[in-house]
């Protein structure tokens, strides 16, 4: 599925539009959840955890590719270092999302939400639209 869309949409776009998918989805399930004190059937949780994880398994791929673009030189060393800061640099969210847990579903999905709207804003320069805004 990756290499179809990356040949169709191009690689920059496909990463911009998957991430606006998270931030929408995540959103709308927020939006659901609340609608049941944040605890849903599993069916329900497993739907976003499933689209979620689409959207999340073509964006870091491509993310990466877009990373190692420059180093074919270094490859390994590049692949090294993008995965070290990748782990580091997710760690205190992963604390601070954790520490939030109040026995529902909420902080996690807010959590992505909020992680994702907040890299799209900054990866756009400040603009939220996904596929419309790539050359």
């Amino acid at each position: 599925m990756n290499s179809f869309l990356v040949l169709r949409l191009g690689m920059r776009p496909l990463t911009h539009g998957v991430l606006t998918a998270i931030v929408l989805i995540s959103g709308a399930f927020i939006i659901v959840f609340s609608a049941v004190d944040g605890r849903p059937s599993i069916p329900l949780f497993l739907a976003w955890r499933l689209a979620t994880f689409f959207c999340v398994g073509i964006l870091v791929g491509n993310l990466n590719a877009l990373a190692m673009e420059p180093l074919g030189h270094i490859a390994g060393l590049g692949a090294t270092v993008i995965g070290s800061i990748s782990t580091f640099v997710s760690l205190p969210f992963g604390w601070f999302i954790g520490h939030l847990f109040d026995g529902t579903v909420l902080p996690l999905v807010g959590g992505v939400f909020a992680l994702a709207l907040v890299t799209a804003l900054w990866t756009e320069g400040g603009r939220f639209g996904g596929l419309a805004r790539c050359e």
